[in-house]
């Protein structure tokens, strides 16, 4: 999966003091809860193993 939106925000990000940019960015994550954004995301980047199978 290409990680584009990070590719350009990078620089940014990298310029900001770190606490701020961190900020920033769950900010921007907590905004993008709830809306067609989140549904437009896919929610499982990984398997998660059955617990029922041996």
């Amino acid at each position: 999966m290409s990680l584009i939106p990070y590719a350009l925000v990078r620089p940014f990000l990298f310029g900001m003091d770190p606490e701020k940019a961190h900020d920033f960015t769950m900010n921007t994550l907590a905004r993008g809860q709830g809306t067609l954004l989140e549904c437009a995301w896919p929610h499982r980047w990984w398997k998660t193993p059955s617990p029922w199978r041996a």
